[in-house]
């Protein structure tokens, strides 16, 4: 919990409600999360909302060898995960709306897993999206 706090004020920022932003305090919760996605080293893996980037961080450790897409709606949120990242060569943030992007293109065409840590308001309609696509999630 402190790692979010002590983000948000370093970065003089609050919570956008009106995106729905909720961010990981737990890091039970987020090692869980990083566990049930049972990645390989070399696994792409597309999250959607990477927020300050608790989870993301740990996703771009577990994948030395794999790619990480970020995909973050926030322009200050992706602009500041861009900075935390920089030391993961294989880690790339996308700014932009999920709903709106192509997986497929999203993945480079490679099978890929989607990890998320998603506002209720939005998850059906991400589910759908990823599920509907020609290139749906393995």
């Amino acid at each position: 919990m402190s790692e979010t706090r002590d983000l948000l004020r370093q970065y003089g920022l609050r919570p956008r409600k009106g995106l729905g932003q909720n961010f990981l305090t737990d890091v039970g919760v987020v090692e869980r999360i990083v566990a049930a996605a049972e990645l390989a080293p070399d696994d792409t893996v597309i999250e959607v909302g990477p927020g300050l980037g608790v989870l993301t961080m740990k996703l771009a450790a577990a994948l030395p060898a794999g790619r990480l897409r970020a995909v973050e709606l926030d322009r200050e949120l992706a602009s500041r995960l861009v900075e935390r990242l920089k030391d993961y060569p294989t880690a790339e943030v996308v700014q932009g709306d999920i709903l709106e992007l192509n997986p497929a293109e999203l993945s480079a065409g490679q099978p890929y897993k989607v990890v998320a840590n998603l506002p209720y308001y939005i998850t059906s309609a991400v589910l759908r999206h990823f599920l509907e696509s020609v290139a749906p999630p393995t």
